[in-house]
C-alpha cells in the first residue's frame, strides 16, 4: 500500500486527529518561513508519521494501529541546515488502551553526553543512567519541504 501526504495545523495527540487541514501550498508557505505545521504520513486510512515542524525543531512521532504515540523522536537545529537529535522518547501502553505501563526518556548532546530516563508506572519503579559516548549518527539534514522519510527511521545505530 502507497505511502500519502497530507499536512495540518498540528496534530492533536489526545485526539488522535488533525486539528485543521491545510493544502500543500500552505504548508510549503509555513516551511519556507519556519512557521508551525505538520505533515501526516499516512498508509491507506491510518496515519503513521507525525512530523510537526516549528522553527529550528523538527519532530518526528511514530503511531501505532490505535494512533497513539509510541516512539517519537526531536530535532533540534544547531547549525544552520543541520538537525541534532535532542531527545527520544519510548511509550508502552497497556492492551488497547491509552493507559501507559512504562516510559523511557532519551537525552543527547553534541559533547556526547546521554542520559536515560525509564519509568515502569506499574511498579512505580524509575531509573537513570548516564552515558559519554558517540553521537553521530544523532546528526541529520533539515528537511526539504515535503521529503521527510529519511527522518523516519526507528532505529539509530542502537541508540534508541
Amino acid at each position: 500500500m502507497p505511502l500519502s501526504l497530507s499536512y495540518c495545523t498540528k496534530w492533536a495527540l489526545a485526539k488522535k486527529k488533525p486539528w485543521k487541514i491545510i493544502d500543500e501550498e500552505t504548508a510549503r508557505e509555513c516551511h519556507h518561513k519556519r512557521q508551525p505545521y505538520s505533515a501526516i504520513i499516512s498508509k491507506g486510512e491510518n496515519a503513521i508519521y507525525i512530523i510537526d515542524i516549528a522553527n529550528e525543531w523538527v519532530s518526528i512521532i511514530f503511531l501505532d494501529d490505535m494512533l497513539r504515540q509510541y516512539l517519537r523522536y526531536d530535532f533540534k537545529e544547531v547549525e544552520p541546515g543541520r538537525l541534532f537529535l535532542r531527545g527520544g522518547y519510548f511509550w508502552e501502553y497497556e492492551g488497547d488502551t491509552d493507559n501507559e505501563m512504562g516510559r523511557k526518556i532519551f537525552r543527547f548532546e553534541e559533547n556526547g553526553y546521554s542520559l536515560l530516563a525509564e519509568d515502569n508506572f506499574l511498579t512505580n519503579e524509575s531509573r537513570e543512567v548516564e552515558v559519554n559516548g558517540g553521537v553521530e549518527s544523532n546528526w541529520e539534514k533539515y528537511p526539504e519541504f515535503g521529503e521527510y522519510m529519511y527522518l523516519c527511521r526507528k532505529e539509530r545505530d542502537g541508540k534508541v
